[in-house]
């Protein structure tokens, strides 16, 4: 019985530098920033330069896409816009934002 413990007790020990790294991966989600410039028509995104590789993602109101993969997108028709940006460190964030 006390091999038992003992060797769960091993186990934890080596497991927690495991744990703790994929915590500190979730708390730098808290530093990841994005600001949302609307000009006439076009939009601009800018991200913390502490995110990593970021993926970016615009629907329309219908939740049809308009652009994938650019961080400023040009000569958008007036309506109502969705986005979603993630990074290659899990974090994401979405929105909304409107062309007058």
């Amino acid at each position: 019985m006390n091999n038992i413990i003992r060797y769960s007790l091993v186990i934890l020990l080596l497991m927690g530098p495991v744990f703790s790294f994929s915590f500190t991966e979730i708390a730098d989600c808290d530093n990841f920033k994005v600001e949302v410039e609307v000009e006439k028509k076009s939009v601009e995104f800018k991200v913390s330069s502490t995110a990593g590789k970021i993926s970016y993602f615009i629907y329309d109101k219908n939740s049809k896409p308009v652009s994938e993969g650019k961080s400023k997108i040009q000569n958008l028709s007036v309506g109502d816009y969705k986005y979603f940006i993630y990074s290659d460190k899990g974090c994401w964030k979405r929105g909304e934002f409107k062309i007058k």
